[in-house]
């Protein structure tokens, strides 16, 4: 499922560079491209740091960002609540791009880099999800965002460039307070993102696995869900 969903990178508000391993604190905004439709979109992004480079649906934290009435208000011909239920629809038959997307305030990453660079920078690992139409119905605190078939599940990672540094190496910024980083404009990626609302979800998780599972068992903390659904 290349390119079903891809983003570019906007800005970053988090530090400039970080220790291998550590926690940090970022703020980020996206465009997201559509490739098509997509029901009850979601996108996971790994959290916990295991020291590897996995997609969020194989690590044990993620963080789950929905669409909602802010992203409608913002594009209402693409972006709708067609089930009147907790997760919002894109709508892009032919193709559409979502300018500018923020992911949930003060997101918590790894610093992990990508193994195959020579040059050592965060990438953020992302999944994005949806549904099938006429199986979308469901979407709140009890029934959160989920793939529905592992066909509806695109991961790939996304690269912060913020610069990772080994043990004993000093860094220009604490790596766990956010600050401006000087990141480029556009780099693309096939990654997730979303809003900064508050959050209304529990926290749930996929299932471990060596593919997406159908649904995964425990999802993380979600944002970007309205205050009129119950936590």
């Amino acid at each position: 499922n290349a390119n079903e969903v891809s983003t570019t990178v906007l800005g970053i508000d988090g530090p400039l560079s970080c220790k291998k391993g550590d926690i940090i604190v970022v703020n980020i905004t996206t465009s997201i491209y559509f490739r098509a439709s997509r029901y009850d979109f979601a996108i996971y992004t790994l959290t916990d740091s295991s020291g590897e480079l996995d997609d969020p649906i194989f690590g044990n934290e993620c963080a789950v960002d929905v669409l909602t009435q802010e992203d409608a208000d913002f594009a209402p011909d693409n972006i709708q609540n067609q089930d009147r239920d907790a997760c919002y629809d894109v709508v892009a038959k032919s193709g559409w791009t979502l300018e500018q997307f923020k992911f949930q305030d003060n997101l918590h990453v790894p610093c992990e880099g990508d193994p195959g660079n020579t040059t050592q920078t965060v990438h953020l690992q992302n999944c994005f999800s949806w549904r099938t139409n006429g199986q979308n119905e469901l979407c709140d605190s009890e029934h959160p965002p989920y793939p529905g078939a592992s066909s509806k599940c695109d991961c790939a990672s996304m690269d912060l460039g913020i610069l990772i540094f080994e043990e004993g190496v000093p860094s220009n910024k604490p790596s766990n307070a956010p600050s401006e980083s000087s990141f480029p404009s556009s780099v693309p990626t096939l990654a997730p993102s979303a809003s900064s609302k508050p959050s209304g979800f529990p926290s749930l998780l996929p299932t471990s696995s060596s593919s997406p599972s159908n649904q995964p068992s425990l999802f993380p903390t979600i944002s970007k869900m309205p205050s009129s659904v119950p936590s």
